[in-house]
């Protein structure tokens, strides 16, 4: 059974740093406790494509501007609450300085292997596990 929440197809990004170091941030409201990547729903008003949607979200929540075109599918998932599927990329190629939007209370570079130690959902470890694959020398 998927958990109450609201319905419609999301997208999340994990962005990586020149050390190799992933952006997690932690949402006010109802997940304040859980860390996550930058994301969020798809404006299905405009039928929105998921890497555009994808650099919005990274504009709305942290001041980050970032090329459909930089993007780099993972793949897609259930979305942990609510109905819908997620999308996932990485991007390692952005502009702008941090500075963090309403929706957001905190933002972490956190080094790949110690993200096992924050608290997160299942969507978003799948996505650490995707962007740990694809780092992977054979990719």
């Amino acid at each position: 059974m998927t958990a109450p929440g609201p319905a419609g197809d999301a997208v999340m990004v994990y962005l990586t740093d020149e050390a190799g170091r992933v952006l997690l941030v932690r949402a006010r409201g109802l997940f304040a406790q859980i860390w996550m990547p930058p994301g969020g729903h798809i404006d299905t008003h405009i039928e929105e494509p998921p890497a555009v949607a994808a650099c919005r979200e990274l504009w709305e929540e942290l001041a980050l501007c970032c090329q459909p075109d930089d993007l780099v599918l993972l793949g897609t998932c259930e979305k942990d609450v609510g109905t819908g599927t997620l999308t996932l990329f990485a991007a390692s190629c952005f502009d702008g300085t941090l500075s963090l939007g309403p929706e957001i209370a905190e933002a972490r570079w956190v080094e790949l292997d110690g993200c096992h130690e924050l608290p997160t959902l299942p969507a978003t470890d799948e996505g650490l596990r995707l962007l740990a694959a694809l780092r992977q020398p054979d990719h």
